[in-house]
């Protein structure tokens, strides 16, 4: 999932070392990426209980 994230990394690291400007449509598809991150680690975890106590009962 970290590889997702490359595109958010190489603006970060372009704005610090070449003073890039990023414009309200690149901070928005940046603001994607981490939420898409984050509901897919945080979905999994939540599947796998549902799934096991389904198997349980």
């Amino acid at each position: 999932m970290i590889f997702s994230l490359e595109p958010v990394f190489a603006a970060l690291f372009g704005y610090i070392f070449i003073n890039e400007v990023m414009g309200s449509t690149d901070y928005i598809g940046a603001l994607l990426a981490i939420a898409g991150v984050i509901i897919s680690s945080t979905n999994k975890k939540g599947e796998n209980k549902r799934l096991l106590s389904k198997n349980v009962s």
